[in-house]
């Protein structure tokens, strides 16, 4: 019954293509062929050669192309295109299928189409291209002619729709055939983006997203988990490159970067794929990245897993939805060792029922399956050799027996697209058809463009799911994420998430995943940058370095890519993650040091005014009274000088700052100032003794005239500098404490302050030397003390305040503080004494009624303890009586120590050590039909009259423009129009109509139809003419398809078969096309027969592919040298950043896909990658182009690559020269020489335009063709007719085109008019690879045909695929250059390198260099580069870092700042990404280029301070000898007998060691220098100071002569030699025990820059302390002695020296020498 059905159907068909012929034959013909139909019906049908696996009968037949095996045997080897034999079942595509044919026979079952009944017819396209368009052809035909109409709109196919391709792959091209006749195809697995494409892809639906989606979705889920470091694998099809392509953007948006991307051959039978396997598995091993993508198929995932296991590998798998539920694999062996699998899946269902369909699978009565056959010979049949059934054996017929194995072997779920495909056709039949519960009122016979239609607004409901196609024929349902999770051996899928195209979003079940540690594993280049850090990138966004952020920077978040400035007033420090408010450091008031100020202030005031009131109180005391007005005026200068301190406590300002100064400017100079005039009035009194002199100076003792002008002269001093440059407040960060700044006022002009200071230092100097000529005079002792005690104070303030800017406040307190301490002790204090002793001695007078006796002078030896009188009587001091024992009072004795005359002038020698900072600085551094039962035979009759209609009725027009015959015809496929009209609007499959003329593809097919008549008139193929067919494809691959199907059909129709081997086709071979978006579906077409195909222009490198396109070659290279090429230009010039436009075809995809690996080779970057339609006619062509002009306005970068037809670059030049925008261009060989936009409209203002052209040369005789232009003689040319039409047709009303003559009004005939247009508008030059392709093809002929001079031997009607062959093993001269093709088809010679050089208001192109594939370098010739403005354009993102700094990079490798180098870090090159460490004992400052020893800094003797040391320490030592001859000499004498020789031996021995240690700082420190400086200093100056205790204590003990049991309990500790043995042992083992433990030593990591500063370190800054605190405690110990000895004679007293020489140690010790 279904048979005959099938027949029937078979007839309707042949009875409507009759009925269609029917206007054009008579009656009698009608008749003839009518008998003769059905007596072909009713000859039994062959299916020998039949590519239908499966089918079964039904009023509408849909087709079914399912890939149930997986490779096509020998395809590599492959040459005859004979019968394809496939091997490999695959079950997965297999059980699919079943799905189909299961849904069909549910709804067949269900009534849904009453009275219609669905049939199916089913082939195997085995996974490859060619045969699935050999199956398509095969479904469409009838008794195995496939009809070949202009008009395909009443084109009846037996097949109404088609199901499938499982790949994108094959899809693609079928889809391009199928929309030639605008039949619907529906995938239910493939996800190519590019299907989504209406006017390429018109008839084609998908029920799934398109991978545009799936690439998103895997790019968010690696982001959810945080897997920024992935790698790739890719399969190289249609399916493969483009979800690669499309990954890599989504992961550059989502920051994850690509690790590796590696492809594999798509076909499984490629010769060497287990070796590509193999290199990919040892990437992958190789790898740092954790995480894999596969866009892969099932059984390269197999393979490649299989290659992993043998090393335990372990990676966390992202499954591309090819492979994500593929049981395949989930079963393989040792599954489990690979590691965790995710993957995205269309989101699935069961099919009711479907598992019992395929528990019982049989094959339905009157229908047909090899397939189930095959399968269940393969499973149930008995065999040894193969992995059948267990129960194989043991059945009789394997087509009787089953099993549930397809339910274990493939996942059923996916399989559920395919019921939604079915039931989608069956809906929009049901609308089409007008069907309702009961039956269907339209016909089945529909022209498949109609249910196009309806497929497109459809919305239909299944399984309580609602389904439409967008408006590019795709679901937008979303996917399911799954996980493999283990069970047993194998594997399970579990659905753990899902991704809804709406939200864009994945969302995740974290408690269904099981991760093999519990926690999710890391896949990152580099570890995250915790807050506080930035990352510092090297060339790939996700490899980085953490640097913690600099001083003043702060990051919050992790991963951050550069820290943030802190705001206004706040800081951080190194490594912070926030910033705190800086800290205003001054001097608080409630600080410490502030504190100690004011009460030291306080003090200060409270002695100055308990001074005043004594001094008031006591006015008439002779003391006081000659002096008590200056002395005034002394106390209230100090007290204003004290204020001055007072201000400099608190917040300054301004104002403050300048009353600090001048306050204590002016106050201290009004004190010094009163004792300068003191110091006057003393020194004109000693000169009595010159009375005449006297007199002359006395004019000047004027004390208030003195002052006054003193005074005076600083307030002028202050005044100048207050107002010619006054100071002021300063905030300056601070560089010992953290997140600071240094409130300070500033000194203005140094020379104010200087002038200030040093006029004060003026006065004080003053005031010494005229108190010391009058040092005799008891008035001058507080003057010098104090004069000396200022002057050391700013000694020792200057150099702080030079170098220690943020102490100078405290600097400068404590000089202000000591100076006028020191005239509050030294000048008022002793008086306050005098005042009060007075009083004493006067009570103490009148209560003691004794008058004392008499005493002699007396006289004492300090070192022996005897005192001895004048008579040379010698008394023991412990033995002398006490009443013996008096010291004589006289007016002179005071409680003022200073008030005692000296002994000596000259007091002992003082070291002072050098400043030795301790402070170090520390810096932080911080990508068809089945044929049906054909008639067997037909009755002659019915043939003759058949062949007769269809020549009677082949009138409609042809799509062929030009012919010319021949014995051997080629094919030129030339777009001579570049538009094809109503494209988008297009529904029904009619004619189509193309418009614009093109000249350059009309120049180029006048070429080769000039070689082809060249050859014929040379006889270079003796007896041998060459024909030529042209059509015209209008730059549309549809019609290019449609053209090939009409130069290949013979009398309107085209042989199917399924062994061409012997198809001896019209034409011969083909000649085109100019672009590769035509040529790649024309080379897969002609794959089918064979028929070779060489094209002039198309450069995609797809087309290389000798697996998919077999019989293509190309007289050019591939692109893949082209943007090598570009690439190379561009870092020839220096230019990293550049913008690329480009075409949504496959030329331009697979071009800036190709540009794009090698710009990043050179370390070149897109600043932008924009894509415009390649159809002209797109309604989204004009504002796309205006978006991009947009964007290239605005983009940064100035250089600007254009993959575009020259219409779309005419377009964009134009938007852009609506603002006069200028840059750089680069062109692609597309449109680098094109006349037409050289000579537009202000084609200068766009700026310099480059490209690289394939190599031209003159085609000799063409000019003259052109100038006399005709069709060829008994041939004929539409395009010539045109052209000639439209160049020199006068049409007065209407205007005239571009192209029209100015003369074309004088012309009579068009047809015979010529001029030279077509030179002036073309470069004919560019038309030489035609020439070249045209004699490739007569040298192949030649060679077939084993020609010679005179003959050819072989058979003119040859089969196409023999001369492919020839074609391959071709090597042919031409216009003295050798060619031939490669092993991929190409040529590969190069290109030139082409600059459009300004000639007037046009451009004309030069060669300014080339580009040689064997050397792979492009050659610029510099005296033909003539820039716009003379110098070469700059286009790049971030400027070069020179030598010296590093790039510090962002997100884009070309975006970059430059950091220098810090120190001990250098670049010398160019552009370095990281900064080198110097090498051992070398340093660097910032921003340097190399790094050079560092400079060794210490005191040498031959630097000036050395020197001046030397000098002093010399002197010393000479003062010592001399000191020491002069006490050897007059030991006997009474001074040097006081004296004690013994005691001032040891202390000059003591003095000449501490002078020796000077010695010891200078030159270059080792550690015995670095000890013995300190231990001479420390045991030499002990030596010192413990004889100088023990003369204090010597004057202390007859101090005590009036209480003789204290002097007697105390004279027993006198013992001086133990004394000195003592205390020095004492040091001694201090210094050894500091020898001990922690030495000194040289430190040489006290650097500086480029500078070490080779000093020795304390070792324990313990013991150096200790060491000093001891010689202070002495020094400290003989003050207190002295003073408490204050009082002894005189003639016997040296207390006046102790005190000053010791005070002198102590204020070294204590007050400078710590502090610096």
């Amino acid at each position: 019954m279904r048979y005959e059905h099938g027949r029937f159907q078979f007839c309707q068909v042949a009875l409507t293509q009759i009925y269609d012929m029917a206007p054009c034959v008579s009656p009698l013909s009608f008749c003839a062929v009518w008998v003769a139909v059905m007596l072909g019906l009713g000859v039994h049908c062959d299916d020998a050669d039949s590519l239908t696996g499966a089918y079964a009968p039904g009023d509408i037949v849909l087709g079914i192309l399912g890939s149930v095996h997986s490779k096509v045997k020998d395809l590599q080897e492959r040459v005859r295109p004979d019968k394809y034999t496939c091997t490999d079942f695959d079950l997965i595509p297999f059980v699919q299928s079943l799905a189909v044919i299961y849904t069909i026979d549910e709804i067949n079952d269900s009534g849904f189409l009453p009275g219609i009944r669905l049939g199916y017819l089913m082939c195997d396209p085995c996974v490859y291209g060619t045969k699935a368009l050999q199956c398509v052809e095969h479904m469409l035909s009838v008794n195995k002619t496939l009809e070949v109409l202009a008009d395909n709109s009443n084109f009846s196919s037996p097949v109404k729709a088609f199901l499938g391709e499982r790949y994108s792959e094959l899809s693609i091209p079928v889809a391009k055939l199928l929309s030639l006749y605008m039949i619907p195809q529906i995938s239910c697995t493939s996800s190519s983006p590019a299907l989504s494409d209406k006017l390429r892809y018109a008839s084609f639906f998908r029920v799934i997203p398109s991978d545009v989606y799936q690439t998103q979705a895997l790019a968010k889920l690696m982001k959810y988990f945080n897997w920024d470091w992935v790698g790739v694998v890719s399969i190289d099809d249609d399916y493969g490159k483009p979800a690669l392509e499309n990954f890599l953007l989504d992961s550059a948006e989502e920051e994850i970067c690509v690790d590796f991307q590696e492809l594999l051959p798509n076909y499984l039978g490629f010769a060497n794929i287990e070796q590509r396997i193999k290199k990919v598995a040892d990437r992958i091993r190789n790898s740092t990245a954790k995480v894999v993508l596969l866009i892969l198929r099932p059984e390269l995932v197999e393979m490649l897993f299989t290659e992993l296991v043998k090393t335990n590998t372990t990676r966390i798998w992202i499954a591309s939805d090819a492979w994500s539920m593929a049981r395949l694999v989930m079963k393989m062996k040792d599954i489990n060792k690979v590691g965790d699998i995710f993957g995205f899946t269309f989101i699935t269902s069961n099919i009711p029922g479907f598992e019992d369909y395929l528990q019982n699978l049989t094959i339905s009565p009157g229908s047909k399956n090899d397939f189930i056959k095959e399968y269940k010979q393969m499973r149930l049949n008995c065999s040894p050799d193969q992995q059948t059934s267990d129960v194989a054996c043991d059945t009789s017929d394997p087509q009787q027996a089953n099993d549930d194995y397809l339910l274990e072997s493939v996942h059923l779920t996916k399989a559920y697209s395919q019921r939604v495909a079915v039931y989608a056709i069956a809906h929009a039949i049901r609308k089409l058809l007008q069907c309702n519960d009961i039956a269907c009122s339209g016909d089945t016979n529909f022209k498949p463009w109609q249910l196009v239609h309806v497929l497109r607004e459809l919305s239909f409901t299944l399984d309580n799911e609602t389904y439409s196609f967008n408006q590019y024929g795709d679901f937008e349902n979303g996917y399911d994420l799954v996980m493999w999770t283990k069970s047993g051996d194998e594997r399970i899928p579990d659905v753990v998430g899902k991704f809804l195209i709406k939200s864009g979003q994945v969302e995740v079940d974290e408690h269904k995943i099981p991760w093999s540690n519990r926690t999710v594993p890391l896949s990152r280049c580099s570890e995250p940058c915790p807050p506080g850090t930035e990352k510092n990138i090297s060339s790939i966004s996700c490899c980085y370095t953490c640097t913690d952020c600099n001083e003043g920077y702060y990051s919050n978040e992790t991963d951050q890519p550069i820290c943030k400035k802190c705001p206004e007033g706040y800081g951080s420090l190194p490594g912070w993650t926030e910033c705190q408010k800086l800290k205003i450091w001054y001097l608080e008031w409630s600080a410490a040091y502030p504190i100690v100020v004011m009460i030291g202030t306080v003090i200060g005031v409270l002695l100055l005014v308990f001074s005043f009131t004594v001094y008031i109180l006591h006015r008439e005391n002779p003391i006081i009274k000659d002096t008590l007005v200056i002395s005034c005026l002394m106390k209230f200068g100090l007290m204003v000088s004290f204020g001055g301190v007072i201000l400099f406590l608190g917040d300054p300002n301004v104002s403050i700052c300048r009353a600090q100064q001048t306050m204590y400017g002016l106050g201290f100079t009004l004190c010094v100032s009163c004792i300068v005039a003191m110091a006057v009035h003393t020194f004109i009194e000693i000169m009595s003794s010159d009375p005449v002199k006297q007199r002359r100076l006395r004019k000047f003792d004027r004390p208030f005239v003195i002052i006054g002008l003193l005074t005076l002269a600083q307030a002028l001093i202050c005044i100048f500098w207050m107002v010619f440059d006054p100071v002021g407040v300063v905030e300056t960060p601070s560089q010992t404490q953290p997140l600071a700044l240094n409130r300070l006022c500033t000194q203005g002009s140094m020379y104010g302050f200087g002038a200030m200071h040093v006029y004060i230092a003026v006065l004080a100097v003053l005031c010494f030397g005229l108190a010391f000529k009058g040092r005799n005079s008891n008035n001058t002792d507080p003057i010098i003390s104090s004069m000396l005690i200022h002057l050391f104070a700013w000694f020792c303030f200057i150099p702080v305040f030079i170098t220690q800017y943020e102490t100078r406040p405290i600097a400068q307190i404590s000089a202000i503080m000591v100076s006028n301490y020191g005239v509050i002790f030294c000048h008022f204090g002793p008086k306050w004494y005098k005042v009060f002793s007075e009083k004493a001695e006067e009570k103490r007078a009148a209560a003691q009624k004794e008058v004392k006796p008499p005493v002699d002078p007396l006289t004492y030896d300090n070192d022996s303890g005897v005192i001895s009188t004048t008579s040379g009587e010698t008394l023991s001091m412990r033995s002398m009586p006490r009443s013996r024992f008096s010291i004589a009072e006289s007016d002179l004795s005071n409680w003022d120590i200073t008030s005692l005359q000296m002994v000596f002038g000259v007091s002992p020698s003082r070291h002072r050590e050098p400043r030795n900072p301790n402070k170090r600085r520390t810096s932080s551094l911080h990508v068809g039909i089945h044929n049906m039962r054909s008639a067997r035979s037909v009755t002659v009759l019915g043939v003759m009259l058949g062949l007769w209609g269809c020549i009677t009725c082949n009138t409609a027009p042809s799509p062929i423009g030009a012919y010319a015959h021949g014995d051997i015809v080629i094919g030129i496929l030339g777009s001579v129009h570049s538009k094809v009209t109503d494209l988008q609007g297009r529904l029904r499959p009619e004619m189509f109509t193309c418009t614009d003329f093109d000249l350059i593809p009309f120049v180029q097919s006048l070429a080769a139809i000039h070689t082809i008549e060249a050859i014929n008139d040379s006889g270079f193929l003796p007896g041998i003419r060459l024909g030529y067919m042209m059509c015209d494809p209008c730059v549309y691959a549809t019609k290019a398809l449609h053209c090939v199907e009409h130069m290949l059909a013979v009398n309107g129709s085209l042989p199917i078969l399924t062994d061409y081997s012997d198809f001896r086709s019209p034409v011969k071979v083909f000649l085109g096309e100019r672009y590769s978006e035509l040529s790649i579906p024309l080379a897969r077409l002609l794959s089918i027969y064979m028929i070779p195909q060489i094209s002039c222009t198309s450069s995609a490198p797809a087309l290389s592919d000798k697996l998919r396109c077999p019989s293509f070659f190309r007289v050019i290279p591939s692109d893949v040298y082209q943007t090598k090429a570009l690439a190379k230009l561009m870092a020839r010039f220096s230019w990293d950043w550049v913008g690329v436009v480009s075409m949504d075809d496959d030329y331009g995809k697979a071009a800036l896909e190709n540009f794009l690996q090698d710009a990043k080779k050179e370390h070149i970057c897109a600043a932008f990658k924009e894509e415009v339609p390649h159809y002209l006619d797109h309604t989204y062509t004009k504002r796309r182009i205006k978006e991009v002009a947009d964007l290239i306005r605005d983009s940064s970068a100035k250089v600007v690559l254009l993959f575009l037809r020259p219409e779309q670059v005419q377009m964009l030049f134009e938007e852009m020269m609506k603002t006069n925008t200028s840059l750089t261009w680069i062109a692609s060989d597309a449109w680098s020489t094109t006349r037409s936009l050289m000579r537009m409209k202000d084609i200068n203002k766009v700026g310099d335009i480059l490209g690289f052209n394939f190599v031209t040369g003159k085609i000799p005789g063409f000019e003259d063709y052109l100038k006399n232009l005709r069709p060829s003689p008994g041939g004929r040319n539409d395009f010539i007719e045109e052209y000639k039409q439209m160049r020199f047709n006068c049409s007065p009303g209407q205007p005239p085109s571009e192209h029209t003559s100015p003369s074309a009004c004088d012309v009579t005939d068009p047809q015979k008019a010529n001029d030279d247009y077509l030179l002036q508008a073309v470069d004919v030059m560019e038309a030489y690879s035609q020439r070249v392709a045209v004699y490739a093809i007569a040298h192949a002929i030649r060679r077939l045909l084993r020609c010679n001079d005179t003959a050819c031997s072989g058979d003119a009607n040859l089969l196409p695929w023999r001369l492919v062959e020839s074609l391959h093993k071709m090597n042919f001269s031409l216009d003295s250059q050798t060619f031939s093709f490669n092993q991929f088809g190409d040529f590969e010679n190069g290109y030139d390198l082409i600059m459009w050089k300004k000639v007037g208001d046009q451009r004309v192109s030069d060669v300014m260099g080339k580009f040689l594939i064997k050397n792979g370098d492009v050659e610029v010739y510099n005296q033909n580069v003539l820039w716009l403005n003379n110098s070469v354009p700059v286009s790049r993102c971030s400027p070069s870092c020179p030598p010296g700094s590093v790039k510090n990079i962002s997100d884009v490798e070309c975006c970059y700042t430059c950091t220098v180098c810090n120190e001990g870090t250098y670049t010398d090159e160019w552009d370095q990404h990281t900064c080198q460490k110097c090498p051992n004992n070398t340093w660097s400052e910032r921003n340097a280029t190399e790094c050079r020893a560092r400079t060794v800094l210490f005191l040498q003797w031959n630097q000036p301070y050395p020197i001046a040391l030397m000098v002093g320490a010399a002197i010393g030592v000479l003062l010592l000898l001399i000191s020491f001859s002069i006490f050897a000499a007059y030991r006997d004498t009474p001074v040097i007998k006081r004296s004690g020789f013994v005691m001032s031996c040891l202390m000059k021995l003591g003095l000449l060691i501490s002078f020796g240690s000077i010695i010891a700082f200078i030159g270059k420190p080792d550690v015995h220098l670095c000890r013995a400086q300190q231990i001479m200093y420390g045991l030499g100056f002990t030596l010192c100071v413990c004889c100088i205790l023990i003369k204090s204590f010597c004057t202390f003990l007859a101090f005590l002569a009036f209480d003789r049991d204290k002097q007697h309990r105390l004279g027993k500790l006198y013992k001086p030699l133990a004394i000195v043995i003592l205390i020095n042992v004492s040091q001694g083992l201090i210094c050894a025990f500091w020898l001990i433990f922690a030495s000194p030593e040289v430190d040489p990591t006290l650097t500086q820059g480029m500078v070490i500063h080779l000093m020795c370190a304390e070792g324990s800054i313990i013991g150096f302390a200790v060491m000093h605190a001891y010689v202070a405690l002495l020094a400290f110990v003989c003050f207190l002695l002295a003073f408490k000895s204050r009082k002894v004679p005189h003639d016997f007293n040296e207390t006046g020296i102790i005190i000053f020489s010791m005070l002198i140690h102590l204020i070294r010790t204590w007050l400078c020498f710590i502090h610096v």
